[in-house]
């Protein structure tokens, strides 16, 4: 996760962001043109991840709201489509090698997926970002999972399977419920759902 200092109006606050996160939302948080309610100086902490949206809130007590759906799917570059062909099924990807995580991150989703539905793949690349599996992915050497945020507005990749139900999950900003109810954070809020129809395809694809 990022620490990255977000000011808006007479707000100050710090917010924890994940390496997507802060690529997709701090730009459109920090348009000059977004004007946040005026609230009491002084710092607050906020965190803003994925989460199932079927699951409950991380382990540790925390008050949040939704933002938006993060959906994820399959790309590949021109070049490598050129040569090897694209997936056409979820089964066709244990034909092809696979960008993904590194074994230290076994129990991200992806890797979840991946091993259930491919279970004999090879694979051309592992990394510990999601910009590195866009790095491998523009380099052609196999078909990569991404947000579809990220991945579709990569010219030299292409969408060829999805959006993967199995991945999809919901971007939600957090913070302790002891600080929901004061003024900075109650302000942040509000100004991060105002601005929710301008974050939703940002964040979502």
């Amino acid at each position: 996760m990022r620490s990255s200092p977000v000011r808006m109006s007479r707000i100050t606050v710090s917010l924890a962001v994940a390496g997507a996160m802060a690529v997709l939302g701090l730009p459109a948080l920090a348009s000059p043109t977004a004007a946040a309610p005026a609230a009491p100086r002084g710092p607050a902490a906020l965190d803003t991840r994925e989460a199932s949206p079927k699951a409950n809130l991380p382990v540790y007590d925390a008050a949040g709201r939704k933002i938006a759906d993060s959906l994820w799917a399959i790309y590949a570059s021109r070049q490598y489509i050129e040569r090897h062909g694209a997936p056409a099924t979820v089964a066709d990807l244990a034909r092809h090698p696979l960008i993904a995580f590194e074994e230290s991150m076994s129990k991200h989703r992806i890797m979840s997926w991946f091993k259930e539905v491919a279970p004999h793949a090879t694979y051309a690349a592992r990394n510990t970002s999601i910009l590195g599996l866009i790095s491998a992915a523009k380099a052609g050497v196999g078909v990569a999972p991404l947000p579809m945020a990220l991945g579709d507005v990569e010219a030299d990749l292409v969408r060829v399977l999805g959006p993967v139900p199995e991945l999809t999950r919901a971007w939600r900003i957090l913070t302790h419920p002891d600080q929901r109810h004061t003024a900075r954070i109650a302000a942040f809020f509000e100004f991060v759902l105002n601005e929710s129809e301008a974050l939703h395809p940002i964040l979502t694809g």
